[in-house]
C-alpha cells in the first residue's frame, strides 16, 4: 500500500502498474474503495530493468552502448561550455565507472525518486564540475545523496527534506541530513569554492533559483523542469519551471491550471518572481534522454542551470 502523497502513489514515470488477473482486479478495486478514505491504494509494481539485471552478455556489445552514451555525453557537455568545462574528460572511462557504481547501489527500489536517467547525468556533472559542496533539496530515500557521497570523496554533502523517515544513515560516510527546508539553513561562516545545488523538491524553480543566488550558489541541477505545456505530467510539478520562466513571458500574476489523472490542479505564479529569476539565469541546458540508447530509466527533464556572476 502506498500513501497518496506527492511521491509514492505512482512510479517516477506516472504509471501505477497493477498486472493483476481479472478476479484479482475486482478484489483490488474493492480493497482500494475501502482504503480510499485513508488516502491509500494497493498497487503492484514490476521489477525495473537496470544494468544489474538486464544487459548483453557479450562485452563487445556492451562496449558499443558505452561508446554511444559517451558520444551523447560529449555532445551534450559541449553545449554548456565554458559553464561546465569538459577538457580531458574520458567519457567512456567515466561511464564504465558509472555503470559499476550503479550496479552496486544499495537501493533496489527508488520509486518516487530519481531513476537511471538522472543518475547518469548527475554522476557525469559532479565528476566533471567537482563541486566542493553539494546541497540536495528533496532527499526522499537518499539514493542521489549516496551517489554524491560515492562520486565526490572530498566534498561536503548536505541533504534537506521535510521528512527523512526513509533515509538509512548507515548508507553514507560523509553526508549530513537536515529535516527542514534548505532555505532555513544558516550558510554563513562558510566559503565554498564551487558549490552546487540539486533541487528535486517540487518547489517552484523561480524561488529556488533566487534562493541559490542569495546563498552564493551558481551551479544548479533542477529535476522535473517541465515545459509549460507538459506540466500536467506531474501531480505537483515545480511551477513555474525554469523552462517556463525562460520561454514564456509572464506579464501579470496568474494561475496555471491543468488536470492530472482526473484531478484539477492550480498553481499561482508571480510575475515579479519569474522576472527576477529570469535575469539571474546565464545557462539553461536540458539533458537528452539516455533511455533511447540504453533502454534504462526515463526522461525527467533534468536540467543544468548556471547563474550569472
Amino acid at each position: 500500500m502506498h500513501p497518496l502523497q506527492d511521491r509514492g502513489r505512482y512510479n517516477k514515470y506516472g504509471y501505477a502498474r497493477h498486472g493483476f488477473s481479472p478476479m484479482k482486479r475486482k478484489i483490488v478495486r474493492l480493497i482500494n474503495a475501502l482504503l480510499k478514505p485513508l488516502d491509500c491504494e494497493l498497487v503492484r509494481t514490476s521489477r525495473r530493468m537496470t544494468p544489474g539485471n538486464t544487459y548483453m552478455k557479450d562485452p563487445a556489445l556492451r562496449s558499443e552502448m558505452v561508446k554511444e552514451l559517451a558520444g551523447l555525453a560529449e555532445a551534450s557537455f559541449q553545449q554548456v561550455q565554458p559553464s561546465i568545462p569538459e577538457e580531458k574528460v574520458d567519457f567512456e572511462k567515466e561511464i564504465l565507472s558509472f555503470f559499476e557504481l550503479y550496479r552496486n547501489k544499495p537501493f533496489e527500489n527508488n520509486d518516487g525518486g530519481s531513476g537511471f536517467h538522472n543518475f547518469f547525468w548527475i554522476y557525469l556533472v559532479v565528476r566533471i564540475l567537482k563541486p566542493d559542496l553539494v546541497v540536495e533539496s528533496g532527499v526522499w530515500k537518499g539514493q542521489m545523496t549516496w551517489l554524491f557521497d560515492q562520486a565526490l570523496p572530498e566534498s561536503a554533502i548536505l541533504g534537506f527534506d521535510i521528512d527523512l523517515g526513509y533515509v538509512q544513515p548507515e548508507n553514507y560516510s560523509r553526508a549530513t541530513f537536515h529535516q527542514m527546508d534548505w532555505n532555513r539553513h544558516d550558510f554563513s561562516g562558510h566559503e565554498w569554492r564551487k558549490p552546487l545545488a540539486f533541487f528535486d523538491c517540487h518547489v517552484n524553480h523561480a524561488q529556488r533559483i533566487i534562493e541559490a543566488q542569495e546563498r552564493g550558489i551558481s551551479h544548479i541541477l533542477l529535476d522535473d523542469n517541465f515545459p509549460m505545456n507538459r506540466l500536467y505530467l506531474n501531480r505537483v510539478p515545480p511551477v513555474p519551471s525554469a523552462d517556463m520562466i525562460l520561454h514564456h513571458e509572464i506579464v501579470e500574476d496568474t494561475t496555471i491550471e491543468f488536470v492530472h489523472r482526473g484531478e484539477a490542479m492550480n498553481f499561482p505564479v508571480s510575475m515579479e518572481e519569474c522576472n527576477r529569476a529570469r535575469e539571474l539565469i546565464d545557462t539553461h541546458h536540458v539533458f537528452p534522454n539516455v533511455g533511447r540508447i540504453s533502454g534504462y530509466g526515463g526522461h525527467s527533464y533534468l536540467t543544468y542551470v548556471r547563474l550569472k556572476g
